[in-house]
């Protein structure tokens, strides 16, 4: 999924729309303003942070729209082994300006073991008991002269690395490991936030293993729940409403009370879909030219589309409900060059006679020679391809803020801040 960098890319959910049932209660909820303090969002080490991430807190701040954000700066890479990503003077940079303007600082960790690593170390007690203890001393001691005022948990490999078929083990464990890690920040007085994917469709969909919420939200303070990379594979939005509406529907079913401790994952990006809109693409295409899917950042998007002749509209459902999000598509080109394909052989034709039996001494085994293979041969081809893109802009994240705040929600959680417009905040502060 786009909500993390390159080796994590593949943590996409790529689902079909149609599967969706919408329940009733959300969708029917009136939108309300966004509250002050209701926004907040993960700063990624690989954009620029000490440019793009200060530059979002900063114009956040101004507003008034966000006091708590989360680096994303660490990756667990054993039971006591906890390494900064990036670059130190980047996150030092990132939670300066956080402090400095008041915020509170929960940097993520994700886990950077590899398959099945982490599971071993949450189920032997001496181990997870290790990597507990590892992390709150992270938190007390933070970066420089900075504490943390908690963590953020991103532990994605049970979902997307280790196979559903382990899911049924590793959930107890999940369970003791936030549990023992709840009590233990709290008794310092410091703050767990959870990360993780979401669950929806009255629980039959999703990523079950981090549930049930009812037994994480009594131990975290916060539950952000990445409900973004609905699209992944083929071109449709990032973060559909009727799914958004969906996710939040089981919330408030299973965690009637907890609900204000849940935190709706907005993405600020979309994606670039290369299409072959007819004809066959020779098997080299003139440099720049790909069939590749890319990530569009909401900022940037205006400017793709402008630069193509292309008109920027809302995103439809099939059932023509609008899906919070928008959409613009141009004409890459007609390519025409050799490709190699294989000649189809021609019908075998019998012989007008056949003998019944060849006599051994008829054949000679030292003249047999393989069978004679097609060569391939290069023809030309041509091909259109077209560009499709899907993106949120600001109007559906604050589209999607206010919803989560009209569901009782604690807000939203934005992936990832640097690639929203600047004029985003305003916007949010607006309702």
């Amino acid at each position: 999924m786009q909500r993390r960098p390159a080796f994590v890319v593949a943590l996409a959910l790529s689902l079909a729309i149609a599967t969706v049932t919408v329940p009733s209660p959300v969708a029917s909820a009136p939108l309300v303003a966004v509250r002050a303090g209701s926004v907040t969002g993960w700063v990624p080490y690989f954009n620029g942070p000490k440019t793009n991430g200060v530059n979002s807190i900063d114009a956040a701040a101004a507003t008034g729209t966000m006091t708590e954000v989360m680096p994303f700066f660490y990756s667990a890479t054993g039971a006591s082994d906890i390494r900064t990503v990036g670059t130190a003077d980047d996150l030092l940079a990132v939670t300066r300006a956080a402090r400095a303007r008041g915020m509170r600082i929960l940097p993520s960790i994700t886990d950077g073991t590899g398959q099945l690593v982490m599971q071993g170390i949450l189920a032997d007690p001496a181990t997870r008991t290790q990597h507990v203890d590892r992390i709150v001393a992270l938190v007390l001691t933070g970066v420089d002269d900075i504490a943390y005022d908690g963590i953020d948990i991103d532990y994605e490999g049970f979902a997307f690395t280790d196979g559903r078929a382990t899911w049924p083990q590793t959930q107890p464990l999940w369970l003791a490991f936030v549990k023992a890690l709840g009590e233990k920040l709290h008794a310092q007085g410091k703050l767990l936030s959870i990360t993780v994917p979401p669950i929806w469709d009255d629980g039959r969909s999703g990523y079950t293993v981090y549930g049930p919420w009812n037994q994480v939200t009594p131990y975290a303070d916060r539950l952000r729940l990445m409900v973004y990379d609905w699209s992944v594979s083929a071109p449709g939005p990032t973060a559909p409403m009727s799914w958004v509406r969906n996710v939040i529907a089981y919330v408030q079913k299973t965690i009637p009370a907890d609900v204000g401790k849940v935190w709706l994952g907005v993405p600020a990006y979309g994606r670039s879909w290369a299409k072959v809109t007819s004809g066959e693409c020779p098997a080299l295409l003139p440099t720049g030219v790909a069939l590749s899917t890319t990530t569009v950042q909401t900022r940037n998007a205006p400017a793709l589309a402008a630069s193509h002749g292309a008109t920027i509209t809302d995103a439809k459902a099939a059932n023509g409900s609008s899906e919070g999000e928008s959409t613009f598509s141009w004409v890459v080109g007609t390519y025409t060059g050799p490709k190699s394909v294989t000649p189809t052989p021609g019908p075998y034709v019998p012989p007008p006679t056949v003998a019944n039996q060849i006599p051994g001494s008829a054949a000679d085994t030292n003249g047999l020679a393989p069978a004679v293979r097609l060569k391939p041969v290069a023809v030309n081809v041509t091909c259109t391809i077209s560009r499709i893109v899907h993106v949120p802009d600001n109007a559906s994240i604050v589209l999607r803020a206010q919803t989560a705040q009209a569901a009782g929600l604690g807000g939203i959680a934005i992936w990832a801040l640097g690639y929203e417009p600047p004029e985003l905040w305003p916007a949010l502060a607006a309702g």
